[in-house]
């Protein structure tokens, strides 16, 4: 009797290691040529003026950039808001797949955000990498806005940054003032407030990185999302604040 139960547990194992093996062969095989599709949308206005590029959702399991700049681009396709001064570039999905099979990292285990030139010499490291760096070399915006989640909140003080909008210190803070105020107007738990910070690292590899090596002003956006600790919806709704105070305080929008 013992061994029956035994072969049986064993029987199950094998079934789901074969299950999860399926998986990652479809997510690293099958869908790698739709991997590499990484879009901009190009939206100019009549008068000269700023430039801002944004970049969604990098990291496929931080879904709510990727969301937000679809809501964004329809809106501009219906004529619902209509870019007056200098030129809006939108990069929705730099991980297609990531996005589709809710995975971090691309196929082959490989991380956007880790992928960048390290030196003005220094290739990128994957196909999706080139083509960010082709594009923000060719549109030369003024700045980069890039959307990501955390697991957690930052004034937890539990080691996460979520829920905070990360810049180089004297570069756009009186933007990204505006908007933390925007945005903890919505919430009554301090601990869930938003916070600016001015003294993150980043990581070798990263787009902040890369956009310090080429002297591009670039602003981190961190929502609390991972693992749905906020709804999608309501990250969505954050992300939205953020990118209407960014389009109206650089007068992109009236």
């Amino acid at each position: 009797m013992v061994n029956k139960y035994l072969y049986t547990f064993l029987f199950m194992i094998i079934i789901y290691l074969v299950i999860e093996t399926l998986s990652s062969t479809t997510y690293s095989l099958i869908s790698r040529p739709q991997c590499k599709n990484v879009k901009k949308y190009e939206y100019g206005g009549l008068h000269p003026g700023n430039t801002l590029l944004i970049i969604g959702s990098v990291h496929g399991n931080e879904p709510a950039g990727h969301y937000a700049l679809k809501i964004l681009k329809k809106k501009l396709d219906k004529k619902e808001i209509e870019i007056t001064n200098g030129k809006l570039i939108l990069i929705p999905n730099p991980n297609f797949c990531g996005i589709k099979y809710k995975y971090r990292h691309m196929p082959g285990d490989k991380d956007i955000n880790r992928g960048f030139p390290t030196n003005l010499t220094e290739k990128s490291h994957t196909e999706n990498n080139k083509k960010i760096v082709e594009y923000i070399s060719k549109t030369n915006p003024d700045i980069i806005l890039d959307f990501h989640e955390a697991w957690s909140y930052y004034k937890m003080k539990g080691g996460s940054y979520g829920s905070t909008i990360i810049i180089q210190k004297n570069q756009n803070q009186h933007i990204v003032s505006k908007c933390i105020k925007r945005l903890n107007k919505t919430i009554s738990e301090e601990t869930k407030k938003w916070s600016i910070i001015t003294d993150f690292k980043g990581n070798p590899g990263s787009l902040r990185q890369y956009c310090n090596l080429i002297k591009k002003q670039y602003v981190l956006v961190e929502t609390s999302g991972q693992l749905n600790v906020q709804k999608l919806d309501k990250r969505i709704n954050q992300n939205m604040i953020i990118i209407n105070t960014f389009l109206k305080m650089l007068h992109i929008t009236n």
